[in-house]
């Protein structure tokens, strides 16, 4: 489908004003903060080889890929994220 839209229309669906630049971790943590896609860039990376791709009905879309970015897990351990209605609070 991608490739047969017009370029006028997949440029304005597919943007640079549709990326963000930053996101921001807050409300239940200590450390709430932003962090801009150039500071991620800077971070400890990790790829995963292999991921297949699914269609949002569960086929098998493409050839796997290799993927590799930040790790959510650490972002999020950095932000320390407080549970208060959890049986065992602020340890997952």
């Amino acid at each position: 489908m991608m490739k047969n839209m017009p370029v006028t229309v997949r440029s304005r669906l597919y943007g640079s004003e549709y990326v963000s630049r930053e996101f921001t971790v807050e409300g239940c943590v200590a450390n709430p903060r932003a962090f801009t896609a150039a500071e991620l860039r800077l971070r400890s990376q990790i790829t995963i080889e292999e991921v297949p791709l699914l269609c949002s009905s569960g086929k098998v879309k493409d050839q796997n890929r290799s993927l590799s970015g930040v790790l959510l897990r650490d972002i999020l351990d950095e932000a320390d994220i407080r549970i208060e209605a959890h049986e065992d609070p602020n340890h997952l």
